[in-house]
């Protein structure tokens, strides 16, 4: 199984499995009201976990391949252009009478998530040949990568999924405190895990008030070589074990949409590791992202570049 520091002399490429959907997001000019219609914006961008992930990648100067479903219909076209702008390489498998993923967000005016639905059929009803028909078009290479799945996917898509990673490194996104327990077979597989502390009682089996460094103790007894637990507005915790482990501190944010920030601390991470950066300064790339991305609309900040990334592991943190 890889070492995270392995991954300083790996190639940047990555893989990233899972979510594909097509978000509208809408923004209200006046605050909601379950009444009556409220004046508002729309905007409609590319979504889900692992598409997130990946186009956050790909503006960070990492090689990135996507591997999803979509359905017959007109989402699926729309997503398809989409992509074709950014600089993600997908592989999207087709999935007759499967409807594309669809997520729909309401924002109060103050960028606070008022409402959100999201459709997710077409992954809960695939079975595990899925897996085999995206690894048969998994670019070759004679050099391990990084391979990112999300959540979303069901438990023997994951577990397909790890028992095929091979010398790649395997990180992995909760997700949701629904869809964490999904992890629980593959733990001993992964070599990053990226959750929230609900995500990871849920997970462990602790009450929600467990310290973060106890959390994080527990996964590893689990299986879980190095985690990334996010802690809200008291930032988010590293750890490769019980005395490798180090908090960081959130950064200002002068917010507008709270999509995608999650992805965002995912992508700006894993870009720092495949930019040859240790896991503890990676989380710094991966807050910068995240800060963002809640400063601006949609999934993936506009302005996310390595360049001004990576800055930000010389940026001191805030007390």
């Amino acid at each position: 199984m890889p070492d995270l520091q392995s991954v300083r002399s790996s190639p940047t490429e990555t893989w990233c499995f899972g979510a594909v959907h097509l978000d509208t997001l809408v923004h209200a000019l006046i605050p909601l009201s379950a009444d009556t219609s409220t004046p508002a914006s729309f905007d409609e961008s590319l979504g889900g976990v692992a598409t997130n992930v990946a186009t956050g990648l790909a503006k960070l100067a990492v090689p990135t391949h996507l591997f999803g479903a979509v359905g017959n219909d007109t989402a699926a076209e729309t997503v398809k252009a989409m992509l074709a702008t950014t600089q993600v390489h997908p592989h999207l498998s087709p999935l007759a009478g499967s409807a594309t993923g669809r997520y729909s967000a309401f924002h109060q005016p103050d960028g606070t998530l008022a409402l959100a639905c999201v459709e997710s059929r077409i992954l809960e009803d695939a079975g595990p040949e899925l897996v085999e028909t995206w690894l048969a078009d998994t670019p070759a290479s004679d050099r391990p990568g990084i391979w990112f799945a999300d959540a979303n996917l069901p438990e023997r898509l994951l577990e397909r999924l790890a028992d095929r990673k091979a010398g790649n490194l395997l990180a992995v996104d909760a997700v949701s405190r629904a869809k964490a327990p999904r992890l629980k077979s593959i733990l001993a597989h992964c070599d990053l895990v990226f959750l929230n502390r609900s995500e990871a009682s849920t997970l462990t089996g602790q009450p929600d008030e467990t310290a973060p460094e106890e959390l994080a103790e527990a996964l590893h007894r689990m299986g879980a070589r190095s985690i990334v637990l996010t802690l809200g507005s008291n930032g988010l915790l590293w750890s490769r074990g019980p005395s490798d482990l180090g908090l960081v501190a959130p950064l200002p944010v002068k917010l507008v949409d709270v999509t995608g920030a999650g992805d965002a601390l995912i992508a700006g991470t894993l870009a720092g590791l495949a930019h040859s950066l240790p896991l503890e300064q990676a989380v710094l790339c991966g807050r910068k992202a995240a800060q963002l991305t809640l400063q601006s609309t949609g999934a993936t900040a506009a302005r996310l570049d390595w360049t001004s990334i990576s800055r930000s592991i010389h940026e001191i943190q805030p007390a």
